[in-house]
């Protein structure tokens, strides 16, 4: 992981998606709009290089985002 920044938003996020919650689920715990959460996620695939949400999931066990 070459020195990518990652927000406390972005690991709450990834965190939540692993625990099984859905977008409009993720928007309600953290106090966002659901399009507020799809631009995370989607930030999130760019910055991961990620294709998919479990390619997102794998990346951020392999790079320690999430434990």
């Amino acid at each position: 992981m070459e020195n990518l920044k990652i927000t406390k938003n972005e690991k709450r996020f990834i965190q939540l998606l692993i625990d099984g919650f859905t977008d409009r689920e993720i928007a309600v715990k953290m106090g966002y709009s659901y399009s507020t959460i799809r631009s995370i996620c989607h930030i999130l695939l760019i910055k991961s290089d990620s294709k998919n949400r479990p390619q997102l999931v794998s990346w951020a066990y392999k790079n320690k985002i999430v434990k």
